[in-house]
């Protein structure tokens, strides 16, 4: 009862008090740079607490066991708009091209798998020949509070995990060697708890490629991060790249991934994002699948690795490696790598 009472006022406070604080305020960017709101300040104004007390209630944070598997979808986009759709207990398969690349989408908190970046980006799939593109649709879970969504992410990834093992990898005798998840926000935590079933289910073996695109922070890094059993992780995949856009704010801050790119610093707020600090917040959370999609026509994404952001600013990595980041990701060094972008998402050499 007392986990469950915390929940609640977790979600009442975040949904109430992020409304009331927003409207007031505003981010500009001058000569390119953002100026973004305090990051203490953005947490206290969410949860409106000391941050003692927020940890406190952080501890109470506990995944759900009860989702219907009736709830989740999966979309299966065809490059001839003649799409298949089921969900986790129907019997109806899905068709898919035999020995093929698979890439399986998830949406993030408040969106669906119809949405229009998830198309854009199944179609951009479409267009560079990988044929098998699916979306989990988890937005009857997703669309709720947004700690009744956290909450979920881990069984909603099982289920999901079990189903692709069961009919996927086991039925259509695909191989993990062929399957890259893609996931946005809270959907990147759904798409690491996917590769850590399926891993589960095959005696430790693992998916190609997990991108996290702005891995969602709140109740997963702050208040109290949680451990890599519990969110997306570099050990998920035998690849696992992110991209930081809004970090610190509603995108991790920290390394997730065995490479991480921060486009523009990281953030947290992208160019183009400036105005309300709510419409800000969002645009850069949102940047990450506009840049990721752009990123499947092109290698002029280039990254410099570098161990932190102070270092980054002062240039003293500009000699440092470089690597092509996105889709055509290339190189094999793991750790933090820093890349520009303009408004539009498309690739700045020199920084912003």
């Amino acid at each position: 009862m007392v986990a469950k009472s915390s929940t609640y006022l977790i979600t009442i406070i975040f949904s109430a008090l992020i409304l009331l604080w927003f409207p007031a305020t505003t981010v500009s960017q001058k000569n390119g740079n953002s100026t973004p709101p305090d990051i203490d300040q953005f947490l206290s104004s969410i949860f409106n607490l000391p941050l003692h007390a927020i940890q406190a209630l952080a501890k109470y944070f506990i995944f759900s066991s009860k989702i219907s598997s009736k709830d989740i979808e999966i979309i299966s986009y065809k490059p001839n708009n003649k799409n298949e759709t089921t969900n986790l207990s129907s019997t109806k398969d899905i068709s898919l091209s035999a020995d093929e690349k698979i890439v399986i989408i998830v949406h993030g908190f408040q969106s669906q798998a119809t949405a229009d970046w998830v198309k854009s980006l199944a179609s951009a799939y479409h267009n560079i020949g990988i044929k098998n593109t699916l979306a989990i649709n988890w937005q009857k879970i997703a669309k709720q509070f947004y700690s009744t969504a956290a909450e979920a992410t881990k069984m909603v990834g099982e289920m999901v995990g079990e189903w692709l093992f069961d009919n996927i990898l086991q039925q259509n005798s695909s191989k993990l060697e062929n399957i890259h998840l893609v996931g946005h926000s809270l959907g990147a935590h759904v798409a690491g708890f996917i590769a850590k079933k399926i891993s589960n289910l095959t005696d430790g073996e693992k998916v190609y490629r997990v991108s996290g695109l702005d891995v969602a922070a709140p109740l997963f890094e702050y208040p109290i991060k949680l451990p890599t059993t519990s969110r997306l992780d570099r050990d998920d995949a035998q690849n696992v790249d992110v991209y930081h856009t809004d970090g610190g704010l509603f995108g991790f801050l920290s390394p997730t991934g065995q490479q991480d790119f921060y486009v523009n610093y990281g953030g947290p707020i992208q160019p183009g994002c400036e105005g309300n600090i709510l419409e800000s917040v969002e645009c850069s959370h949102s940047f990450s699948h506009k840049l990721f999609t752009k990123t499947l026509n092109s290698s002029d994404y280039i990254a410099i690795r570098c161990d932190n952001t102070e270092l980054a600013k002062t240039g003293e990595c500009d000699n440092n490696i470089a690597v092509t980041f996105g889709q055509n990701i290339n190189g094999s060094d793991y750790g933090s790598f820093y890349g520009f972008v303009d408004s539009n998402a498309d690739p700045v050499i020199g920084g912003i």
